[in-house]
């Protein structure tokens, strides 16, 4: 059975009431799979609000998740964290912009 649950990673306390759901319905939890990849477009066309967006899916979503559930695998002594993220962080491509997502990809 697969369940999908909309979640806003860039929050905090959308990421801890999802926490509270998982537990609710779904325990024991064994893996986490942290997904992280958003851009928005060539650098030229961005401004703060597009850094600030793309910064918090990126690396905000992804620390909010660990220090969310970490302590619960912990002291379970139990579970698996999966993160994963682009090949752009590390390749470029001519004309690829996403620089944003670049720089929280590598």
């Amino acid at each position: 059975m697969a369940t999908g649950i909309v979640v806003d990673v860039s929050d905090i306390d959308s990421v801890r009431s999802f926490k509270d759901r998982i537990f609710s319905e779904f325990t024991p939890l064994h893996p986490l799979l942290k997904r992280r990849s958003r851009g928005r477009g060539p650098i030229s066309e961005s401004d703060i609000l597009d850094w600030e967006w793309v910064l918090g899916v990126n690396l905000w979503g992804v620390i909010y998740g660990l220090n969310t559930f970490l302590p619960f695998m912990e002291e379970n002594n139990n579970g698996h964290i999966v993160i994963t993220s682009s090949i752009a962080g590390h390749l470029s491509y001519p004309n690829m912009g996403y620089i944003m997502l670049l720089s929280t990809q590598s």
